[in-house]
């Protein structure tokens, strides 16, 4: 006769187990991982991997709790310049507005650049401020003397592109008048050729 189903709810008789399956043990997840392990050697998975037969990276590099943050960085190639405080990046691209502007085309677009710059330092020091120490500020640039600096670079530029087109002007002259010269010898020859081909065939009778 067949037995009534247990209720689940009730306690598993003495030498009954509520579950069939071995218990999981640190032993046997190790057994376990190893054999996955080795099937998937068998399989191929772990040919031709990544960095296979070299070193590993930063093996004999002391420890780093974020070593992994930096590695991801260094691979992805990001910037972090817009994670600094807008102080640090300002003054970071102050180092580097001479030269900036200094590339501009028009002296208009070198003002409206340095008075960007000027209202964007302004802006940052408008902002609150918690605690009672004193907040790093950028100071302002002074307009006037960067386009001093540059109508002087501006007026050298023109120079230079001036003595250029001089040069290539006198070198195209040259070669004109070189042609001209090439075409009045050949000319010089063509007659030459007839007048003497006139001679031998003699007076005209």
């Amino acid at each position: 006769m067949a037995e009534p189903p247990r209720d689940p709810e009730q306690p598993a008789p003495s030498g009954e187990p509520d579950d069939p399956r071995p218990e999981l043990t640190v032993e046997r997840a190790a057994t376990v991982a190893e054999q996955s392990i080795r099937q998937a050697q068998r399989a191929g998975a772990f040919d031709h991997l990544p960095g296979a037969g070299k070193p590993l990276v930063g093996l004999d590099s002391p420890s780093d709790p974020d070593w992994w943050a930096r590695d991801k960085l260094r691979r992805e190639q990001a910037d972090l310049s817009q994670a600094l405080p807008v102080v640090l990046r300002l003054r970071r691209e102050k180092e580097g507005l001479l030269g900036k502007v200094l590339t501009l085309p028009t002296e208009e677009r070198a003002r409206a650049h340095l008075e960007d710059f000027n209202a964007r330092v302004l802006h940052d020091r408008r902002q609150p401020v918690a605690g009672p120490a004193s907040p790093p500020v950028v100071s302002l640039v002074d307009i006037e003397e960067y386009l001093v600096v540059w109508r002087q670079q501006a007026a050298r530029t023109a120079r230079a592109r001036a003595a250029a087109a001089a040069e290539e002007g006198r070198r195209e002259e040259e070669a004109r008048r070189q042609r001209a010269a090439e075409r009045a010898a050949r000319r010089e020859r063509g007659w030459g050729w007839i007048t003497r081909r006139g001679s031998r065939r003699g007076p005209a009778r």
